[in-house]
């Protein structure tokens, strides 16, 4: 806003650059002028980051000229994320729901990908995004395709943050070998980092020996082998955790190792003659 005194003038207000600001130039831009005042008003509704800058008026009449300047600093808020969606289990169709919330000055926009595709909007994928910076994806009818690395990134005018995580697989509810069969338990999982992944069973941590392996692919397939299975010592109820800064998943899988008949055995040989007295 300026006040000039004269009321014969014309008035401009310009930018830093030199260029005439004007009405035209945006419609949330408006220059106006009360009714029997010299006071001058530049509205700039919606401000972003770009209108920052000095902004000058100048007033001139036969006189001369005077100008005035004032600078305009929007404030604005690099987007952060205040809940970060997590890694959940699915089986193949059922739905897996990841939610968070982003804040951010202005406020941010919201995108998707999978592995490097862009996510958009489909009979599967619902996306969801609401003013108070919450945001969900939605995947219905979970496929193997689905098991992958997620992205969520949230931009605006200031910057740009974003959060990676994944949909792992699920153990069977159920594995069932028979003895001396190789025991083998698979999971893939995902997420940014990788994850650290710990195997169980029966609640205690499983360490890797020679009949026991444990790995984890690049990929985010996680393994469990045991060479040949021991009823014995094999049955029970296996867990993996996944554990990365942003949370952790789990899954189990009640191992049944049967133990197959032999057939019969002499342990003791009768002896070769008997004298009966």
């Amino acid at each position: 806003m300026c006040q000039c005194l004269e009321n014969q003038y014309v008035l401009q207000f310009r930018l830093k650059d030199g260029i005439q600001i004007k009405s035209s130039t945006s419609e949330l831009i408006s220059i106006t002028c009360e009714e029997g005042s010299n006071v001058h008003k530049l509205s700039i509704q919606e401000t972003v980051a770009e209108d920052e800058g000095i902004y000058s008026f100048v007033a001139t009449n036969k006189e001369g000229e005077t100008r005035g300047d004032i600078k305009l600093s929007v404030h604005s808020e690099a987007p952060t994320f205040s809940s970060k969606p997590k890694s959940c289990f699915a089986k193949a169709a059922q739905t897996a729901k990841f939610e968070g919330s982003v804040q951010g000055i202005p406020t941010p926009t919201i995108s998707w990908q999978k592995a490097e595709e862009v996510i958009v909007e489909s009979e599967r994928s619902k996306m969801e995004s609401a003013e108070d910076g919450k945001f969900s994806l939605t995947i219905s009818d979970v496929q193997e395709s689905d098991y992958a690395e997620y992205t969520v990134k949230a931009t605006s005018a200031v910057a740009s943050r974003q959060h990676s995580w994944g949909i792992p697989d699920k153990l069977p509810v159920a594995t069932k070998v028979n003895e001396g069969e190789p025991l083998k338990l698979t999971v893939k999982i995902g997420g940014s980092p990788l994850p650290e992944v710990k195997w169980y069973k029966d609640g205690h941590e499983l360490i890797p020996d020679e009949r026991m392996s444990i790995t984890l692919l690049p990929d985010g397939t996680a393994g469990l082998e045991i060479s040949a299975a021991d009823p014995t010592k094999d049955s029970g109820q296996y867990k993996m955790v996944a554990v990365n800064p942003t949370g952790e998943v789990s899954t189990e899988t009640a191992a049944d190792v049967k133990k197959l008949p032999k057939k019969g055995t002499i342990d003791e040989a009768l002896p070769s003659t008997t004298t009966a007295v």
